[in-house]
């Protein structure tokens, strides 16, 4: 039988995994308020925007807990989509082009 790799993830498939709550298997809610809080401060974590005391506290939880390792992961990769994405320079005739239309 052939190996088949696994495709590569869009950014959509990130989107999914960061609006899906993994803590919901079958239904059943299992995640506590460390995983809530992970959470609810998932963009100050990642951009630095809570104390130290704090962003040690979630950063131990995610170490030990796969959901919000996961929420993490997706979050920082659908940053470096972006990220990638906003590098590229625009080219010259596109450049010109809004300067004409925008021209008196």
């Amino acid at each position: 039988m052939k190996d088949e790799m696994e495709p590569a993830k869009t950014v959509d498939d990130y989107l999914d995994e960061l609006e899906s709550c993994a803590c919901h298997p079958g239904g059943v809610h299992v995640h506590n308020d460390n995983c809530s809080s992970v959470l609810d401060h998932l963009f100050e974590l990642l951009d630095h925007e809570i104390s130290p005391e704090e962003e040690a506290k979630l950063k131990a939880h995610a170490a030990d807990c796969a959901t919000c390792a996961q929420q993490i992961d997706a979050e920082l990769k659908v940053r470096e989509i972006v990220r990638r994405g906003c590098s590229q320079q625009a080219p010259a005739s596109l450049h010109d082009r809004i300067f004409a239309a925008y021209k008196c």
